[in-house]
């Protein structure tokens, strides 16, 4: 048995413990403060995410950029097992008591010239599961934002894909298989991955689970307009995509999905999705690449096709 005041240091140090744990308020709308309530919530949301006390992030209805500058490198890095939900009108107690969509709250990209592309970030959002913080699993949460305005079109470390959110995973050990849910992803661009880009190559794994999102208007120069899915090189990229919407969506291949299991595995599940206008010059919705005893072989179920061009 532990001596009396061993055991109330060990009950000390586990109530600081969790109550270093917080949810913290974003609102652009607010006066500013230390983000423990929405009375002093941030008015942006890089002070939320980089402060390690905030566990979960709630933010408020407005458009949130990465950079009040112009240095397209940076981007929301959301560290592992975090969880951000927006959709606040900036008085809530509870997630049951947002009123949704009637709240858009908005991640851009377009940090330089309005409406000019061509200077926007490279991703608005990243996921890395390749640091120490460790790989970032279903636990990391972002819910109910629109990613939009990304602009991952040069080549080089990295900016040449996943305008919206690039999810790396990749190398051996290393996971990026976050949750995404009750997102839209709009207006992104990139070579490769337009709104989102899973890197689960080289023994890595990139499987996140995007449930109830819509994707519309995004590109990629080369390969998979909306989504690229690399599990190439003894990789795996197998996301779960689940009651989706891609539209309108554009790329040399894939117009919608591009899945990479080149010497690897990309093999998504997906279901209750329906793909409509999405164009290409090869696989106007989905195009599978599984050369080199690689596997490339997705599962379809309840998916709709709709004026999808090739």
């Amino acid at each position: 048995m532990l001596p009396a005041r061993i055991a109330l240091f060990a009950v000390l140090a586990l109530v600081s413990s969790l109550a270093s744990a917080a949810t913290c308020y974003v609102n652009s709308g607010a006066a500013g403060g230390n983000g423990t309530s929405w009375a002093t919530a941030y008015i942006d949301l890089q002070s939320a995410l980089v402060n390690p006390v905030c566990e979960g992030v709630w933010v408020a209805r407005g458009t949130y950029k990465p950079t009040p500058a112009t240095d397209r490198t940076i981007s929301f890095n959301i560290r592992p097992g975090v969880y951000v939900y927006g959709g606040f009108a900036g008085t809530e107690a509870t997630l049951e008591a947002r009123l949704l969509p009637a709240n858009p709250t908005i991640l851009s990209g377009d940090i330089g010239v309005a409406g000019d592309a061509s200077d926007n970030s490279y991703h608005v959002v990243v996921m890395d599961g390749t640091t120490g913080a460790g790989p970032v699993s279903p636990g990391t949460l972002l819910s109910d934002l629109t990613i939009s305005d990304g602009n991952g079109g040069t080549f080089g470390a990295n900016h040449d894909r996943g305008g919206g959110l690039f999810c790396n995973g990749s190398g051996a050990g290393h996971q990026c298989s976050p949750t995404l849910q009750n997102l839209i992803f709009k207006n992104n661009i990139a070579l490769f991955g337009g709104a989102l880009y899973n890197a689960g190559d080289s023994g890595g794994n990139a499987s996140p689970e995007l449930d109830n999102v819509f994707l519309h208007d995004n590109t990629a120069t080369f390969s998979g307009g909306a989504v690229y899915n690399y599990g190439a090189l003894s990789g795996t990229s197998n996301p779960l995509i689940n009651g989706a919407t891609f539209s309108a969506n554009s790329a040399g291949n894939g117009g919608a999905i591009f899945d990479d299991g080149t010497q690897g595995t990309s093999s998504p599940t997906i279901r209750n999705v329906t793909f409509y206008a999405n164009t290409a010059q090869l696989g106007g919705a989905i195009m599978d690449a599984g050369e080199s005893s690689g596997h490339a072989n997705p599962v379809l179920r309840y998916v709709t096709f709709n004026h999808n061009q090739a």
